[in-house]
């Protein structure tokens, strides 16, 4: 598994280290890709501290809007995924509990 992702972080110009200590996630994935929906929309927003997102030029937001879609569109795919595919304790991986 270390090898797939070292080559899909070298494909996609990442650079990760697979030495760093194991992080447990205690939220499933879809809640994880849901907060970060949400701050994507607060940072668009230029609620808070943070207010690049009007300082950027026009091909970083079209990027960070496209980027928001994807998000929103992957993770509704993955909650229909696994409401089709996990037969057992689904509602451990949906975004609410």
């Amino acid at each position: 598994m270390k090898s797939i992702l070292a080559t899909v972080c070298v494909i996609l110009d990442m650079e990760i280290d697979l030495k760093k200590p194991r992080r447990r996630w205690r939220e499933p994935l879809s809640k994880h890709i849901s907060k970060l929906g949400e701050h994507l929309d607060i940072f668009m927003r230029g609620r808070g501290s943070c207010n690049h997102f009007h300082r950027m030029d026009t091909d970083l937001m079209r990027q960070t809007i496209k980027l928001q879609i994807n998000l929103w569109n992957y993770n509704q795919q993955y909650i229909q995924w696994i409401k089709e595919n996990v037969h057992r304790n689904p509602e451990r991986f949906m975004p609410t509990k």
